[in-house]
């Protein structure tokens, strides 16, 4: 999958997503690493979003809400794939 270049509103929900994650770590000990994959419409909405794979459950719940109030550039397409990790501590 090729990187696509970080956008400000991503950047900028970073510490949100992070809270996510520190949430999910408390839960779930093991916890090592957040991949998020998540679809970008035309529109520049994110459209989909997958946490570790997972399409439910409470990291995926708080992922997605934040992921959700992203708007990327609108572009000529239906649906791009992207994804976006991090390493847990």
């Amino acid at each position: 999958m090729a990187r696509a270049p970080e956008l400000p509103s991503l950047r900028a929900s970073v510490p949100r997503l992070a809270s996510c994650a520190v949430a999910a770590k408390l839960r779930v000990p093991s916890l090592r690493e957040v991949v998020i994959d998540f679809g970008i419409a035309g529109s520049g909405r994110v459209s989909t979003v997958a946490v570790n794979s997972a399409s439910s459950g409470p990291l995926q719940s708080c992922i997605a809400a934040n992921m959700r109030r992203l708007k990327f550039p609108a572009f000529d397409g239906q649906l791009t794939h992207a994804r976006y990790w991090m390493t847990v501590q």
